[in-house]
């Protein structure tokens, strides 16, 4: 009997009775023939195990190709780009040999490495999972009576194959209309004809028209929707979808399509979830990206950074190996541990990422073991169904990894191949979702639904852009037929795509639709090139029913609909948004509660008098509502940490000698002790790069101390760090004066100040932040409280920084009483409204922005709202 390549399929219930193997593609090729699923890779697999090989795992794979490439004198890393290249090679059954002595010398560079690796494998009795076809065609022991259909194209390896184990009455279905798209299927025919097949040929096969795509190539009448980006094409698609489900249709019966899977599947699964619908996603996704990957990477940066503070604080932190309590962390961010030991003291199960230089292959196994196990990561993963396979992968994948057992490896090149396993190994995104499916067209070939609805259809995404492959451009690739060597060329990659397509198009029976966005991810797309040659007329999509409560939700929110739960909290949310933008008046929700505080149960501080004058809000959050965040200490030099340590170190140049004559000779002696006294009491050390930056910091304070204007001729400085408490214009007060020195003429009050101007003060009547509060306060309140009776000859801010006084106190009683009589009115009244000085002075540092929402809705309170609300 006759082997025959036929066009015409028989019916499925043939097939099912037929005496033939039936092979498809894919599943749902197999469900759609009714028939068990059986595929050429498959058989291929299958000889390949009787006759004592294996297919190498992608992570034993690229190990050989690195031992290969190092053979040759190749650099590994660079040498792994090639093997794109290299599986081609196997899969057109190139004469590796011919091209290492004939071929142009990229090629034969590139076919040098192709025969060190197969040599490499076959030392093993291992084949890539690209030659399995070609491998497996020479060791067919018996034929069998094949019928092959559902796929759209046949390559040269699996021509090889099916000519080897396809036995007499065999037959392969191969769609060969005559068209342009179906050259390469031609060529099949052709070849298989010459082997001794018989081809069964199309009757009347019209002229190439000049696309690749006829209208009548597609079954069904396709439908064509643009959207205004991509969200809006998912909802559209769902939407649709839903329908049909809730019009009695099975989700068996319909499938989701998209080109790229990977891009579409998270919005596809994320708005399936607010429309109740099931989705099956089963894009692959690489262990790097699951929460067991992320894990195992930071664990390796903790390791290789010496245990730094950032890093293992993210591991510790990490869901997989969260384990200290809010206590803990309070204390690791006042402290910020650094080093194995440091860390061993918070979290002993660290000292298990105390990883050796060099170890056997088994004991790197075992080290990792070990570590997963001490952080119980297996029972922390079980709690998604990816994450335990991810998990399931990985031990899969150091069993591969820890062979063979002793050989000795660095820890840097254990570490390279745990990279490489997280890379390669790749587990479903989503393995416990079920209903309807999302697919790649890949996965269709050969299948039946009654309904199609295809995303994605933009230019440069459905058909992808053809581009040069970077190890053999196709002017290569084309040098290369004259060697026997065919590699897929420009004309026939685009023939590829488009026959993909074609293959997609036959799947739909009843329904299909098409579908793009005109922009996505920041990028504007133009409608696939595919369309127009189906002549699809695009349209707007048409209107559907809310899908989920999250849609209706903004309707019902304009009527008087209460059968929503979360309408009476949004209707609330609403409101209060509406008094913050629209309203000219301040309410409880922008900083007045009209809770009365009484202010003699209240001390101040001036810095606390300059936050109230200068934003009423800023000071309610941080006083009464006590927002702050974690104390931790400074990775870097901020104004505020190089503050505090020029304070702390001159306090301590001065500590121990008050009164102090001579003070400018004794703390320039004591300077270089008071400093590094401060650094470590401060733990500056912390900050990056802090070596390279002390001495700088250093010089500038010995300049500010040797400055005349550090310290008046013939004063003694009598305090520093006095603290003083007292009561005037009817609030109490409490504070620190840097520093008190005795003069002929009184006492003079110093404030350091490191930066190179005056500090801002409260606002005065035009809401600038001009009313000093500092050094007026330091002579009303702290000099008769520190020094009773005697005179006060002034007060200025001295700039260690420029070693200069920025500004001397002008008296102004005025102010004062004032500036406190609007505290005490902002306090008995409850009233802290969200009102900082026109400058916006209080705004440049303050870290309270998302709580306060200053912005322009400030301009649109009424004139004078703060006096409204009796500021």
């Amino acid at each position: 009997m006759t082997r025959v390549l036929s066009r015409a399929l028989p019916e499925a219930a043939l097939l099912a009775a037929s005496a033939h193997r039936v092979v498809t593609p894919n599943e749902r090729a197999a469900r759609a023939l009714g028939v068990e699923p059986c595929s050429l890779q498959g058989l291929a697999t299958n000889i390949l195990s009787e006759a004592g090989f294996a297919i190498a795992s992608p992570l034993l794979a690229v190990r050989l190709f690195r031992q290969a490439a190092a053979s040759l004198g190749e650099a590994p890393d660079l040498a792994v780009t090639m093997a794109a290249t290299v599986r081609e090679l196997f899969r057109t059954g190139a004469d590796l040999e011919a091209l290492v002595s004939s071929a142009p010398p990229r090629a034969a560079r590139v076919a040098r490495l192709a025969f060190a690796y197969r040599s490499a494998l076959r030392a093993k009795r291992l084949v890539d999972d690209a030659e399995c076809l070609r491998v497996a065609a020479g060791r067919v022991e018996g034929t069998q009576v094949l019928l092959v259909a559902g796929y759209p194209r046949l390559g040269e390896d699996e021509v090889a194959f099916l000519d080897a184990i396809a036995g007499p009455a065999s037959r392969v279905h191969l769609p060969n209309t005559g068209e342009a798209l179906f050259f390469e299927n031609a060529l099949v025919a052709d070849s298989l004809e010459a082997r001794g097949w018989m081809v069964e040929r199309p009757e009347g096969a019209r002229p190439f028209t000049g696309r690749y795509l006829a209208p009548a190539f597609a079954p069904v009448p396709p439908r064509a929707y643009r959207y205004a980006n991509l969200e809006a094409e998912v909802r559209g698609a769902l939407a649709r979808l839903k329908v049909l489900l809730n019009k009695g249709m099975r989700p068996d019966q319909v499938a989701l399509v998209a080109r790229d899977d990977v891009a579409y599947g998270p919005m596809v699964m994320a708005i399936a979830w607010e429309y109740g619908l099931d989705i099956g996603a089963f894009y692959a996704v690489p262990l790097a990206a699951t929460h067991v990957g992320a894990w195992l990477r930071l664990a390796m940066e903790v390791v290789n950074g010496a245990f730094p503070y950032e890093t293992t604080a993210r591991l510790l932190g990490h869901r997989l190996s969260e384990r200290l309590s809010p206590e803990v962390w309070g204390q690791v961010r006042k402290g910020h541990p650094v080093g194995l030991d440091a860390w061993v003291g918070v979290c002993p199960e660290l000292g298990l990422l105390a990883w050796p230089e060099r170890a056997s292959r088994a004991g790197w196994r075992h080290l990792l073991q070990q570590m997963l196990d001490g952080f119980d990561v297996s029972e922390r993963a079980g709690r998604s169904p990816r994450e335990v396979l991810a998990l399931g992968k990985l031990h899969e994948g150091l069993d591969t990894l820890a062979q063979p057992g002793d050989e000795t490896l660095s820890r840097h090149g254990f570490e390279a191949e745990l990279v490489d396993l997280l890379s390669l190994l790749s587990v479903p995104a989503h393995p416990d979702a079920k209903g309807v499916a999302l697919h790649t067209p890949l996965s269709l070939y050969g299948a039946r639904y009654r309904h199609l609805m295809v995303l994605g259809m933009a230019e440069g995404h459905f058909p992808v852009r053809v581009e040069n492959d970077p190890v053999l451009d196709f002017h290569e690739r084309r040098a290369l037929e004259a060697l026997g060597c065919r590699l897929e060329g420009a004309a026939s990659a685009a023939r590829r795509e488009a026959l993909s397509f074609w293959a997609l198009l036959q799947v739909a029976t009843e329904g299909l639709e098409l579908s793009y966005a005109e922009l996505a991810n920041g990028e504007a797309l133009l409608p696939s090139p595919y369309l127009a040659d189906l002549a699809a007329a695009l349209a707007d999509p048409p209107s559907v029913p809310a899908c989920s409560p999250e849609e209706s939700r903004p309707a019902r929110l304009r009527g008087a609909y209460c059968d929503d739960p979360v309408l009476p909290f949004a209707l609330h949310s609403h409101r209060v948004e509406w008094g913050r933008e629209a309203s000219p008046e301040y309410d409880h929700f922008d900083g007045v509660p009209g809770v009365p505080v009484d202010p003699a149960t209240r001390r101040f501080s001036a810095s606390q008098l300059v936050t109230i004058g200068q934003c009423p809000f800023k000071w309610f959050a941080q006083r009464l509502l006590r927002l702050a965040d974690p104390e931790e200490v400074e990775g870097e030099l901020s104004p505020g940490l190089r503050g505090t340590l020029f304070h702390r170190a001159l306090e301590l140049a001065v500590e121990g000698a008050l009164p102090l004559l001579a003070p400018r000779a004794h703390v320039l002696s004591r300077l270089d002790e008071a400093f590094a006294r401060a650094e470590v009491e401060l733990q500056v050390q912390a900050v990056s790069a802090w070596t390279a930056q002390r001495d700088f910091h250093l010089k500038t304070l010995r300049a500010a101390v040797e400055a005349p204007g550090f310290v008046a001729d013939g004063a003694a400085i009598v305090q520093v760090e006095g603290r003083f408490t007292g009561r005037a214009f009817g609030l109490n007060f409490i504070g620190y004066v840097d520093r008190i020195d005795r003069t002929d003429d009184g006492l003079v009050f110093v404030d350091y100040k490191t930066s190179s101007s005056p500090p801002k003060g409260a606002k005065d009547d035009e809401g600038k932040p001009k009313v000093d509060v500092q050094l007026p306060l330091y002579m009303e309140v702290a000099a008769p409280a520190l020094f009773p009776g005697e005179p006060v000859a002034g007060a200025h801010y001295y700039s260690l920084t420029k070693g200069e006084v920025l500004k001397k106190a002008v008296p102004s009683p005025g102010d004062l009483e004032r500036l406190t009589g609007k505290v005490k009115a902002h306090l008995e009244a409850g009233s802290y409204p969200v009102a900082p000085d026109v400058d916006e002075a209080s705004c440049l540092y303050c870290d309270l922005a998302l709580v306060c929402r200053s912005g322009p809705r400030l301009a649109r309170k009424q004139m004078g709202g703060e006096e409204n609300t009796n500021a």
